[in-house]
């Protein structure tokens, strides 16, 4: 608590604040309530919570803010055990309201060139309970085939304890006189969110076939079309910002 004090003389006044610390409360049990898909050390791991330690307000809402960042979760609040909110040792349940994880997707248009075109994209955020998160996508034409599997798992629930994110794809193209088929996969781990630095590596492995005539395809392109490609770099510009500019309106 927070005592004021204030003396004045001559037309000009003097406050004082006093801060005095409260009493140090301990977090002593933590309880999950209200799941159906997702498995409680996965809530636990993304709330960040550790018993015993010491607890706050700051803290839960910092941990309030995590279990609702990934949209895994409509809602996610913290509560007082009822008889284990008083004394040195307090026990939170967290109530959480699971939000719909899966969605489909599809359309349908056309071109003059690729005449009719059709695409169609799976998503599942929460696989299998753990918090991970798969999907599925393909745009295929006349011309155009692209198909991508994409698997992503969040810092605190990764196996590698970053943020992962995994892709394989296979691409085919049309270019009348001849066809490009692509494939290959690349893996990224590291936040991309951190600001202001951070390091994102990203690892591509490709291979490209064509059966373009030689007359058709430069030096660079037949060096392409002939060996895998492997590629490491980092995939994250510096950025100083540490807070997103927004237009006013």
């Amino acid at each position: 608590w927070v005592e004021s004090a204030h003396t004045c003389a001559e037309a000009r006044c003097t406050v004082t604040l006093t801060a005095h610390p409260g009493d140090r409360t301990e977090l002593g049990r933590l309880v999950v309530a209200g799941l159906g898909r997702t498995r409680p050390e996965t809530v636990l791991r993304l709330a960040g919570l550790r018993t015993p330690s010491l607890i706050g307000v700051s803290g839960l809402l910092e941990a309030q803010r995590r279990l609702l960042s990934l949209g895994l979760f409509q809602q996610a609040t913290l509560r007082p055990i009822p008889g284990q909110d008083r004394g040195d040792r307090q026990g939170y349940v967290i109530e959480i309201e699971e939000a719909l994880t899966r969605s489909i997707s599809w359309g349908l248009g056309w071109d003059t060139v690729a005449q009719g075109r059709v695409s169609f994209s799976w998503s599942q955020l929460n696989l299998g309970g753990r918090g991970q998160s798969i999907s599925f996508s393909t745009d295929l034409s006349r011309t155009e085939q692209d198909v991508e599997l994409l698997y992503r798992a969040p810092k605190n629930l990764s196996p590698l304890g970053l943020p992962t994110w995994m892709a394989v794809y296979r691409g085919f193209e049309d270019r009348i006189d001849y066809q490009v088929e692509r494939q290959g996969l690349w893996v990224e781990v590291g936040d991309r969110w951190r600001k202001p630095f951070r390091v994102v590596p990203r690892y591509d492995y490709s291979i490209v076939n064509s059966n373009a005539p030689p007359d058709l395809e430069s030096d660079l392109e037949a060096l392409l079309f002939r060996a895998p490609v492997e590629c490491l770099r980092d995939a994250s510009p510096f950025e100083l910002l540490q807070h997103k500019i927004l237009p006013e309106l």
